[in-house]
């Protein structure tokens, strides 16, 4: 599966837990090639209302933060992954059965 292939599943997954205020704002940023921007608004919503899409693991959000370098660098909180890691560190784990 390619980078947009897994951008576009963990969106997909992660939209209908955002509310239309940020699925504006998340819908601007991908609408002018902000994939990045869009990733880390669409983060920090579901950090803010403490939600976990449940069809993704966070691994695969950390693997997707990192191909953005959200780890080094974030536009919209500089703590961002920090608050990012704390926040996964309680993701429930994808029930594969």
């Amino acid at each position: 599966m390619s980078q947009d292939e897994r951008f576009d599943r963990i969106v997909r997954a992660c939209w209908p837990l955002v509310d239309g205020d940020g699925q504006k704002e998340v819908r601007h940023y991908l609408e002018h090639g902000e994939p990045e921007m869009a990733f880390e608004g669409l983060m920090l919503e579901l950090m803010t209302g403490d939600r976990f899409p449940s069809e993704v693991e966070f691994s695969d959000l950390q693997a997707m933060a990192r191909a953005f370098r959200l780890d080094e660098e974030s536009v919209f909180d500089g703590d961002f992954w920090e608050k990012f890691c704390r926040w996964g560190a309680r993701f429930p784990s994808v029930d594969q059965t």
